[in-house]
């Protein structure tokens, strides 16, 4: 399907109109403008764009993602070691030190990773993007920084059926409360009928 895998360290690398002719507008969170405000406003992530392309060389998919490093710095070790029942070690908790890679957006929920055109089979679509994110975890791994975590992050309960193929390639499915959606009642008036 694909013969050709192309993996950017910027956005301002990308070929554009290729990006663009996959995402058409579909997805504001994988738009270039949107991504280049995410990479200049957080200078101290790396980033990794990817575009998929058929045996043509024509442009069939593309995918984003974040790599962040977590550490004692980034994280309240105090409130972690309370919510795990203070069964974590002081000197576990002052050496967290990993890379993390999201293959999407850690500061948004949804399905804001990759796309494909439609007109691909599903599996062989996420087998390109797992081997793109393998080779994303390589290359880190030879350059000395080394990725110990990697999130393929949120699908909608309409997408689950991609989590089985993931999953047959060594993914492990986390389920996660990502929405907080609430009813409003027609009879509150004010915030203490809410609150009642």
């Amino acid at each position: 399907m694909a013969e050709n895998t192309i993996i950017y360290d910027n956005v301002r690398s990308i070929n554009q109109s290729d990006w663009n002719d996959i995402l058409q507008n579909k997805n504001v969170y994988l738009s270039l403008n949107y991504l280049e405000a995410i990479e200049n406003g957080l200078p101290n992530y790396d980033f990794k764009y990817v575009l998929f392309y058929d045996s043509e060389a024509k442009p069939i998919g593309l995918a984003y993602s974040q790599i962040i490093n977590i550490s004692q710095k980034e994280i309240n070790t105090k409130a972690l070691n309370e919510r795990m029942g203070g069964m974590l070690p002081s000197g576990i908790l002052n050496s967290i030190d990993v890379r993390v890679l999201i293959c999407g957006n850690a500061f948004a929920s949804g399905e804001n990773g990759f796309i494909f055109k439609d007109t691909y089979p599903l599996e062989d679509c996420l087998s390109l993007l797992t081997s793109a994110i393998d080779e994303i975890n390589l290359k880190a791994k030879k350059s000395g920084k080394k990725i110990g975590v990697t999130l393929i992050k949120e699908f909608w309960p309409k997408s689950f059926d991609k989590m089985s193929f993931l999953e047959q390639k060594g993914c492990i499915d986390i389920d996660i409360d990502v929405n907080m959606v609430l009813t409003l009642d027609d009879s509150w008036k004010t915030i203490e009928d809410y609150l009642g």
